[in-house]
């Protein structure tokens, strides 16, 4: 197929679009997860809140805090002044629109339409793959065959991890290459990415040192790269403006500023550093987590959200206690590196590795929609295929392993080839820079909360993805092609 394909890519994803949502088509309803309620219902107690109080959803009879977190005794109003600053209102926008327009879809559709953007400007701009036959098809692998398809049509922010890697990636090796209006949209998804989940902050301040190294030793295109980690820094600065936005009118509206998951001392009193710490630590009290020594140690989960007064610790606690865990888990967390740090440095390593080969998507079905959800969005999350026939996501993330696996390969021996081809070195520096980013994901998410499949599953269709891209540019190689420079408008594929 040949196509002019330069100026076209932006609405070729809109039909990209389409396809990495195939699998969310055949599920019958959008995916979801139990946080996708508290997503939603921030904006919808916002928007009561601040515009109009007559403005009321489905949405407005659930408070607007996880049900998780509050004790039974919680005063009626208790919950609606409990907001959870982990949970973005900027995506929790994206998502509430998408619910009073479209029942999800909107949301869901634009989710894939940004992802299938970003790879079409990967093909395009950065790797020369000016063919809409393999764009598609790479597209269609990934749907099916990875957990792409299912984190498309998600309603949770996992899809824009992979996406702010990208961006990154582009920026860093690619910047001379890219139009101003890539830059931009490069830019504003970067900064949205940023804000819509903390997580991806913190991968992208583990990536900038290495780049930082990189572009130091490496003077091809020195410039260019430090203006690319400038544009990046300059991301994350606005994102986190945004959050002190949030923050602000957060203790207008209810009189509190939004409350943070104690999520380092849930993770590191899963750890015997932590434990021993503790012991040291309590005697006499010295942190509010000491009076829950005696439950210790709990999965990270169970001590943030299990909600039993004899076994849980954040969930049932009052909002002073609440409020105390959350404001001493850095302090906790930097005196347990101190007190063991070897200990504690090789016990999170550990699970840094068992977080890299942990990306099913077995852990994204809800075993009960329970109260998250008003009736009848429960009632079509039920009716969807994922949650009636959940043998669907074991064989999809048994095909994921198989894939990954031949994948990685692939790129192995693609890079092998290309070794001896100066003219490929960025290509391959965009390789070995979006696996970074995938390791940064599966260090970040190990270290701040635990082993999780659902964290690496997010990003790991990157690795397919690379070698596509691989087996592309080696074909290209070994073939006639037409380069396309920046100024050139029209180009044709094969």
């Amino acid at each position: 197929m040949r196509l002019q394909f330069c100026r076209s890519s932006y609405f070729l994803a809109l039909l990209g679009a389409v396809v990495l949502l195939i699998p969310t088509f055949l599920n019958g309803y959008p995916f979801f997860y139990y946080d996708s309620s508290a997503y939603v219902r921030g904006p919808d107690f916002a928007i009561r809140e601040i515009i109009n109080p007559k403005l009321t959803t489905v949405w407005s009879g659930v408070e607007v805090a996880s049900d998780k977190i509050l004790p039974a005794s919680s005063s009626p109003g208790e919950a609606a002044k409990t907001i959870l600053s982990g949970r973005s209102v900027y995506y929790g926008f994206l998502v509430y629109v998408g619910y009073v327009l479209s029942d999800f879809w909107l949301a869901a559709f634009l989710q894939a339409y940004i992802v299938a953007a970003i790879v079409g400007l990967l093909f395009l701009r950065c790797w020369q793959i000016f063919s809409a036959r393999r764009y598609f098809l790479t597209l269609t692998f990934l749907s099916v065959l990875t957990p792409l398809g299912f984190f498309a049509g998600f309603m949770m922010p996992d899809i824009f991890a992979a996406a702010a890697i990208l961006a990154i990636v582009m920026l860093f090796v690619y910047s001379q290459q890219l139009e101003l209006i890539d830059v931009i949209f490069l830019a504003g998804l970067l900064i949205l990415s940023f804000a819509f989940h903390s997580s991806h902050i913190a991968f992208a301040l583990v990536m900038l040192p290495l780049l930082t190294i990189v572009a130091i030793f490496f003077a091809k295109d020195r410039v260019a790269r430090f203006r690319a980690l400038t544009l990046v820094i300059f991301c994350l600065t606005a994102a986190g403006a945004l959050e002190l936005v949030f923050n602000q009118i957060t203790f207008k509206v209810v009189g509190r500023f939004p409350l943070r998951l104690p999520y380092l001392t849930a993770r590191l009193t899963e750890l015997d550093p932590g434990l021993r710490y503790l012991d040291h630590a309590c005697t006499p009290p010295q942190y509010a987590v000491c009076a829950y020594r005696a439950r210790l140690p709990l999965n990270w989960n169970a001590f943030m959200f299990d909600n039993d007064a004899q076994t849980g610790v954040f969930a049932p606690a009052d909002f002073a206690t609440k409020r105390q865990l959350s404001d001493e888990q850095v302090r906790f967390a930097l005196h347990v590196f101190l007190f063991e740090p070897a200990q504690t440095i090789r016990g999170l390593m550990g699970d840094f590795g068992r977080q890299l080969v942990m990306f099913s998507v077995n852990d994204a079905k809800m075993p009960g929609v329970g109260e998250n959800f008003p009736q009848q969005i429960g009632e079509k999350i039920k009716a969807s295929n994922i949650y009636s026939y959940p043998e669907i996501i074991r064989q999809w993330s048994t095909v994921t392993y198989v894939v990954t696996i031949f994948s990685l390969a692939v790129v192995i021996f693609g890079l092998f080839r290309l070794r001896s081809n100066h003219e490929m070195s960025a290509f391959a520096l965009s390789v070995w820079i979006t696996l970074l980013g995938v390791l940064a994901n599966a260090f970040v998410c190990a270290v701040l909360a635990s082993p999780f499949d659902r964290f690496q599953a997010r990003v790991i269709w990157l690795v397919p993805l690379l070698a596509f891209g691989t087996w592309f540019v080696n074909e290209r190689l070994g073939s006639s092609v037409v380069y396309c420079d920046r100024a050139v408008r029209t180009c044709l594929a094969d």
